[in-house]
């Protein structure tokens, strides 16, 4: 039905989901059409809501997003937008002319796009005064109509992690409502068609271990396709998530979020391939590829181990759910959120845009007297977002697989002394050195065990280099020595030892060689290292000195003082 025909009094019939599978219907009532309301040449339908559960959970709920609202027969538009100060009955439709473009759309390759979407529809001084009448509350409230967030359910994450996830999404404005939800798999595919108007709907960013999926609602289906949600998820334009069935648990009444629905993820149905401003679009009856996630973590005191796997239907989506699934599974299996050590090995695997095969092969020791779970998984997801993010090449994960080994003791060493030689001379103790170029300068390294029970001697050698003059800084460091590749605001990346990085492969072969946790170092000079010497040990290092060293470019050496 056109906009146009609308008028202020109309009554129209919507339905949705507020418990199990069956849709139920509820009374709408036409306000009045807001031209330009949700963007240029996009109207806003106002309308007044009421049912036994809408009464229920105190207005529109998060969830409801999709909702199909008919008169006579004929679709409106769907459910998208609420009033901003809190639930409320007057919500905003999106015509349904606007989303039934969205069937029209061509399918592209997928893109990941910005974030930003408008997300609010302001209101004149008039409009506010008219829709505080009618909704019972002061002007000074109703200043505006937000979208309705998506409920994100998240399976594998809950207690600390979920709030440090609501938090996290908070920080980023992301309009969803993260909640524990429940994992799903791919399964066998359902006959299309599988879901209906008012049928809830799950658009699925991965399955398995961890499965992230927003639950709205389907506003209608028309030749194998269908709409949802009234609004955008993350409005990336051309997309791959997956479509799938859901059930309603309950409608939540939360003082944080206001209402919103709890669905779990049920059989798949297809594949959304649309994200736009008015609508989600899935084709039904195809399957998404899928990109594997596996990892075995082993925690030996405990005699346990376990394999995990999680499947993301979009590339750029890879780097997140990775770090999540591993803390997912290291949490199930370490039984426990505290201090602890690990070693962990990775393979990262993906093709460039033009086919080419790649491969990342890491690993690295960790330990963190607060949570060993997120203190192993910086690299990763580090490296993960690099790759992803790299101004060399496009490119697509194929896969990415982990080991991790855990236990709760806290294996580390500290630097305790430095002793130092020039030239085969005896060590001691001190904080400058006068050398000349060419000089062997040997280190005695003695490290202190955490529980302080023994300690342990290394020895180190490197030459001053030829290219050394005046002043130089000596350092002897434990674990990762510049902070590891870094890619500035220019594009320009560089290694940890700041050689630029220029090309793909290059950068690839600096992820894999950033120095370990467990080395122990030493480096003449900064960022631009002129010389180094390490040795690999059974436990992370940490700490660090420094030795002052005075370059004497004359033929003798000044004598030590």
């Amino acid at each position: 039905m056109p906009t146009s025909q609308l008028q202020p009094g109309m009554t129209a019939t919507g339905y949705t989901v507020s418990s199990g599978t069956t849709p139920q219907s509820f009374n709408v009532e036409i306000l009045g059409v807001l031209p330009d309301g949700i963007a240029v040449g996009r109207d806003m339908i106002i309308v007044e809501t009421s049912s036994p559960a809408i009464d229920k959970a105190g207005g529109i709920w998060s969830g409801m997003s999709g909702s199909p609202v008919y008169i006579n027969g004929k679709l409106v538009g769907a459910v998208a937008y609420g009033l901003s100060f809190g639930p409320s009955k007057i919500g905003g439709l999106t015509p349904a002319s606007d989303m039934m473009d969205v069937l029209s759309y061509n399918s592209a390759t997928p893109a990941f796009q910005s974030l930003a979407v408008p997300e609010t529809v302001e209101l004149t001084q008039k409009q506010s005064a008219r829709i505080a009448a009618r909704a019972g509350v002061s002007a000074a409230k109703v200043s505006s109509f937000d979208r309705l967030m998506v409920p994100f359910g998240v399976s594998g994450v809950s207690g600390p992690r979920l709030k440090a996830l609501r938090e996290t999404i908070e920080r980023e404005g992301l309009p969803l409502i993260p909640f524990s939800g429940s994992s799903g798999s791919t399964g066998n595919i359902g006959a299309p068609g599988s879901t209906g108007a008012g049928d809830s709907f799950a658009a699925a960013l991965s399955y398995g271990d961890v499965t992230a999926a927003g639950i709205g609602t389907t506003t209608a289906v028309c030749n194998g396709q269908a709409l949802a949600f009234g609004h955008p998820f993350f409005f990336e334009g051309a997309t791959r998530m997956g479509a799938n069935q859901s059930s309603v648990i309950a409608v939540i009444d939360d003082p944080t979020f206001a209402p919103f629905k709890v669905g779990t993820v049920d059989g798949l149905i297809g594949v959304v391939d649309q994200d736009r401003l008015a609508a989600i679009r899935a084709n039904l009856g195809e399957l998404p590829e899928l990109i594997d996630i596996t990892s075995t973590v082993s925690v030996p005191d405990l005699n346990k181990t376990r394999a995990g796997l999680t499947q993301v239907v979009l590339s750029e989506w890879v780097p997140g759910l990775a770090f999540t699934h591993m803390f997912s599974n290291i949490d199930v299996v370490f039984d426990a959120i505290g201090e602890g050590s690990s070693s962990l090995s990775w393979t990262v695997t993906g093709t460039t845009k033009s086919g080419e095969t790649w491969e990342l092969n890491r690993s690295n020791k960790y330990v963190s007297p607060y949570d060993i779970s997120f203190d192993s998984l910086w690299d990763l997801e580090r490296h993960l977002f690099t790759l992803q993010q790299n101004n060399f090449e496009e490119i697509e994960f194929t896969g990415v697989d982990v080991t991790a080994e855990v236990d709760d003791d806290l294996r580390q060493y500290k630097i305790k002394t430095v002793k130092v030689a020039r030239n085969g001379g005896k060590f001691r103790n001190t904080k400058f050195l006068d050398v000349r170029r060419g000089d062997r300068v040997r280190l005695r390294v003695t490290l202190e065990s955490f529980d302080s029970s023994s300690n342990r001697v290394v020895d180190l050698s490197l030459r001053v280099p030829r290219s050394a003059r005046g002043s130089e800084i000596l350092q002897i460091r434990g674990g990762d020595f510049g902070g590891g590749v870094w890619c500035f605001f220019s594009n320009q990346c560089t290694d940890e030892l700041g050689n630029k990085i220029d090309n793909f492969d290059e950068l690839v072969a600096a992820l894999e060689n950033e120095a370990r946790n467990d080395e122990l170092r030493a480096m003449i000079g900064g960022r631009r290292t002129k010389a180094q010497a390490s040795k690999v040990l059974d436990q992370v290092v940490q700490g660090r000195k420094r030795i002052q060293l005075f370059v004497n470019v004359k033929k003798k050496a000044i004598a030590v003082g």
